[in-house]
């Protein structure tokens, strides 16, 4: 994907019970295809910015994240639901939401 002149590297995250390894990636591509699922992100590189953005959805997939303040998962309930954030003292911080994507 090439936008304004920057190229991302784009991850494809399908799997139930996946660690969603953001190494050298600024784009997750969630796709969820059968019953609601769960998944880890792990650590980024600090200042890294991650998107990641439901582009396949028939139930619920609840990722778990090292997120600053309370929040430990982000939830996405529909298609193009969207969680933009950055890597900064060893968690992520969330940026954007978008859709019904939500964080607990």
């Amino acid at each position: 994907i090439e936008v304004g002149g920057v190229v991302h590297t784009v991850l494809l995250s399908e799997t139930d019970a996946e660690v969603i390894d953001p190494t050298g990636y600024s784009l997750i591509n969630l796709t969820q295809a059968g019953a609601a699922e769960t998944r880890t992100l792990g650590n980024g590189a600090e200042g890294q910015e991650l998107w990641i953005i439901c582009t396949a959805y028939a139930a619920d997939v609840v990722i778990t994240a090292a997120l600053a303040g309370s929040n430990t998962t982000i939830t996405f309930n529909a298609d193009e639901d969207a969680w933009h954030g950055i890597f900064l003292a060893g968690e992520w911080r969330t940026l954007l939401l978008y859709g019904s994507a939500a964080i607990a």
